[in-house]
């Protein structure tokens, strides 16, 4: 890695990687992204003080079962996201990143968090979804987390804690549904998935469809596809 000092962003994800030689990314100073998602690590990288850059750690869906202490050091870590993994315990190290604002930590198997967690850096986004063994009362007694906005301090797991408005915007990962595709018989095979709301974008050239595009796909969106053919689409 020594030929690679000015390197910013290293994505290493979707591999099958299952461990990392240790000082492997100490010469990457100016590294500002490192994606290390969808592998079979067990154990990070020594990552900290050296890295002083780095803004965004990205090593969800692996098998890590700790975090190095040495990830408190980073200066300017903003972002981090080791969610699916196999966590117990965060380091009480993660309480120095003094500009940490995104946490997820969904899907591990906490049953604490570090009681500075919230007051000893600015998370504004903390991501809690999927963690059976995390209490309410760890939550509960956390200093800061009420100063947390409401839509990203989740634990669905538990139903003693409040979950975010059925309005709020979804953060981080989560997918949004897909439209449901146009099926009228003419022009379907044509026709753009994530496009079908304006005709002059789906590609159907049929005229008598042009006129009707718009109540029909709106129909698909909504009623699925036999709707759509109900609504207009021989």
């Amino acid at each position: 890695m020594g030929a690679f000092t000015a390197l910013e962003t290293l994505d290493l994800s979707h591999n099958r990687l299952e461990a990392i030689a240790p000082a492997a990314l100490a010469p990457l100073t100016a590294l500002r992204r490192l994606v290390l998602s969808h592998n079979r690590l067990t154990a990070l990288p020594e990552i900290g003080a050296a890295h002083a850059a780095l803004h965004t750690l990205e090593a969800d869906h692996n098998a890590l079962a700790a975090l190095p202490d040495t990830l408190g050091d980073a200066p300017v870590l903003a972002t981090l996201d080791v969610s699916a993994n196999a966590l117990a315990v965060l380091p009480d190290a993660l309480c120095r990143l003094r500009h940490l604002r995104t946490l997820n930590v969904s899907h591990n198997q906490l049953q604490a968090l570090p009681a500075g967690l919230l007051t000893g850096t600015p998370v504004a986004a903390l991501l809690l979804d999927g963690n059976p063994r995390l209490p309410a009362a760890a939550l509960a007694d956390l200093p800061g987390y009420d100063q947390v906005r409401p839509p990203w301090r989740r634990l669905r797991a538990s139903p003693a804690v409040r979950r975010p408005h059925a309005g709020a915007q979804a953060v981080g990962r989560e997918r949004t549904a897909r439209p449901a595709p146009c099926s009228t018989r003419s022009g379907a095979s044509r026709w753009s998935t994530s496009s079908c709301r304006a005709a002059q974008t789906c590609g159907c050239t049929k005229s008598s469809h042009v006129s009707k595009h718009k109540s029909v796909c709106t129909g698909a969106l909504y009623s699925g596809p036999a709707e759509a053919e109900r609504t207009g689409g021989g």
